[in-house]
């Protein structure tokens, strides 16, 4: 991790900041979070050529390297690299108008080399060759503009809260020095820097401190189970509240425009990330894989929303059946939805009587996640099994949802 000396905070790379250029790039910040996570922990990348120093593994000062987030951010397959560029009407940073600092997947371009150097002026040129250690306070020189990284107290608001701007921009201080003196008997010549640069652009290589700082990256390169990946939907839906998985399953019909049952991958992407999921591309792969209608080759989310519900037991499914014979009674018979509007009290709904909301909101919830049902056509139990099997599989204790599904028809005294 690289860690600013000026205003504490930690470098760090922000893929919801998407930025539109003529390559996929994104967001750079500084964090105030100094604690490892995978958007503030980078891999230097030696780059070697000919005026490169020792070997590959040990960097030294003057050495030129990219830096590269950590791969966790998106995948193993895809590496984004740190890299800025002058400053034009086309890219700028946005609150100091300093050099933009960037995340890009390009990473041979010249624009992502940087080169490390001593804090010190004085000392610069005979550090170099010199190795790195860590916790050195260092400058990272960016080799196409010819300055520094820095950071200042320019706060900027993002899904992470608020965090400083990073950019490309030196900062040099203003103690007096002895130049004149020092050129005449030979401690300095024309090429030596007069002036330091401020602590805006120092930085401090920070590694692990802690055995519990350290993660293991191979973790990355294991299979993806596609039970961890029904676990985690399994969550999102308990959530999203009793209406998880009937909302999830209108998304799916409403990308699904042939009403074939199938979605391809892409489709598959969409839906979930419309709903507030989003998966990798190996992870779609992993639901398609699972999932996958033999016939037409693609996702089968009948299947797979059968996979996802673990709570309704063969003891719910008699008690929505008995709701249904008792409705079908109250109804004369014939259960249509312009019956059920008619006798269902919102105002006995749990979440009503515990004034969490307003009985409007209620009934306006049940109703619509009916669908595009016709109100004056008859509801088979089958369709009302499903409905109600659809709540079951996001509400995990037997009494919660007993209580949820009864009590707006009174019938929670006789069931």
């Amino acid at each position: 991790m690289f860690h600013n000396l000026h205003n504490k905070h930690n470098l760090a790379c922000n893929i919801w900041d998407s930025v539109i250029t003529t390559t996929e790039t994104y967001g750079a910040s500084c964090t105030p979070n100094l604690y490892p996570m995978a958007r503030s922990v980078v891999k230097l990348c030696k780059v070697m050529d000919s005026n490169s120093r020792g070997s590959s593994n040990v960097i030294n000062y003057g050495d030129k390297v990219r830096i590269v987030a950590n791969k966790r951010l998106l995948g193993k397959d895809k590496l984004v690299y740190l890299q800025s560029e002058h400053t034009s009407t086309q890219s700028f940073a946005k609150i100091s108008h300093f050099n933009e600092v960037l995340f890009t997947v390009k990473g041979d371009s010249f624009n992502t080399v940087w080169a490390i150097e001593h804090i010190d002026p004085k000392i610069r040129f005979e550090m170099e060759g010199e190795p790195v250690r860590v916790t050195d306070e260092v400058l990272l020189k960016h080799c196409l503009t010819a300055n520094w990284l820095g950071t200042q107290n320019d706060g900027m608001k993002n899904l992470y809260g608020t965090e400083m701007e990073c950019f490309v921009h030196s900062f040099s201080t203003k103690q007096k020095t002895q130049n004149l003196i020092s050129e005449k008997v030979g401690r300095t010549t024309c090429d030596t820097t007069l002036r330091g640069q401020g602590e805006q652009n120092h930085f401090c290589i920070v590694s692990a401190q802690r055995p519990s700082d350290d993660f293991d990256e191979s973790v990355i390169d294991k299979p993806i189970k596609v039970e961890d990946l029904l676990t985690y939907v399994q969550q999102f839906l308990k959530l999203k509240g009793a209406y998880g998985l009937k909302g999830l399953r209108s998304m799916f019909c409403r990308v699904d425009e042939a009403r074939c049952g199938g979605l391809d991958c892409d489709n598959l992407k969409w839906a979930f990330r419309n709903y507030g999921l989003d998966f990798t591309d190996d992870e779609l792969r992993t639901f398609m894989g699972a999932f996958n209608c033999a016939a037409s080759g693609m996702f089968d989310y009948n299947k797979f929303f059968q996979s996802l519900d673990g709570c309704t037991t063969d003891a719910r499914r008699k008690i929505i059946c008995e709701m249904f014979d008792k409705i079908r009674n109250l109804l004369n018979g014939n259960v249509t939805l312009e019956g059920i509007g008619k006798i269902f009290d919102a105002n006995r709904h749990p979440q009503v009587h515990e004034k969490d909301r307003s009985a409007e909101e209620v009934f306006t919830e049940y109703i619509k996640n009916w669908g595009d049902l016709d109100p004056f056509v008859q509801i088979l139990p089958d369709t009302w099994l499903a409905y109600y099997c659809d709540i079951s599989a996001c509400m995990t204790r037997d009494d919660h949802f007993e209580k949820l599904i009864l009590s707006p028809f009174n019938l929670a005294n006789s069931a």
